[in-house]
């Protein structure tokens, strides 16, 4: 009598298949891994980027508040003594020491008269790995270019300076604590008005010896003030341009502010 064994001795197409499935599931759980971890970088991503402009935002809120308090102390003294021309402040605002710096407008560099010589020695200066006098000579002529009205395009506040050719957010942020907006500012460059800043960008030194500051600065009635906020770790800028003669404001208010910035934060 002959036995013939019915048991299959073909195993290898179900092992075949059980590897397909493992391997499908670990792509699937790769796929996922990868999804997961972007995702995960998206939201801290998302929560720095808040965290930052909440910080701005606090900042701004701070540095106008330090400002305002430092306008009304200048304004008490000049008052008092129309010699004393202070102008480095330490105010306290919500548990915040902020230093505060208050300087005639006339000794930041004109962004819309300032020669295109003067423009690329401060690039230069701020940013020695760039290109200072192509930028300086793209700032001439975008500021300078003829409108369809027949007028010179002209920069009204400091972030148009974004739009020109070259012009990168932190040149911007390390020029900007030099410049000003406002009509009437100095275009001739005098030692004795240009702030401290400037002056060691140029490469200059003030002529006045004396400790008395000269009649030009202590007559000034336009000011750029500059905060400094400690926030979080970091330090913000917060600065305006103001006229204190409550005689030109036109409104009857005790000063006006002419230009004003955000919160930049200091490289």
């Amino acid at each position: 009598m002959r036995y013939t064994d019915t048991r299959s001795t073909r195993a290898g197409p179900p092992a075949r298949h059980a590897g397909v499935a493992l391997l499908a599931v670990l792509w699937v759980v790769a796929i996922m891994t990868v999804v997961a971890t972007a995702l995960v970088s998206t939201v801290r991503t998302e929560r720095r980027t808040t965290q930052m402009e909440r910080d701005s935002v606090e900042a701004l809120a701070l540095g106008q508040a330090a400002i305002a308090l430092v306008v009304q102390q200048h304004r008490v003294q000049r008052q008092e003594n129309p010699l004393d021309e202070a102008n480095a402040y330490e105010m306290q605002f919500d548990g915040v020491t902020m230093p505060v710096r208050l300087e005639p407008v006339g000794g930041f560099l004109d962004v819309n008269h300032t020669p295109a010589d003067i423009l690329a020695q401060v690039i230069a200066a701020v940013a020695p790995e760039a290109d200072a006098a192509a930028l300086a000579q793209n700032w001439v002529q975008w500021r300078d270019e003829v409108q369809p009205g027949g007028q010179k395009r002209t920069i009204e506040v400091l972030e148009d300076l974004l739009q020109i050719p070259g012009f990168g957010y932190d040149l911007f942020v390390r020029l900007a604590p030099v410049l000003t907006t406002m009509n009437g500012a100095a275009t001739q460059l005098d030692a004795n008005l240009l702030n401290p800043e400037l002056l060691t960008l140029l490469g200059l030194a003030a002529q006045n010896s004396g400790t008395e500051p000269p009649s030009a600065r202590r007559n000034s009635y336009f000011y750029r003030i500059t905060a400094s906020v400690p926030l979080e770790g970091q330090v913000y800028r917060v600065t305006q341009d103001v006229m204190l003669d409550a005689s030109m404001s036109g409104d009857g208010a005790p000063w006006q502010i002419v230009a004003a910035s955000p919160a930049y934060a200091v490289p």
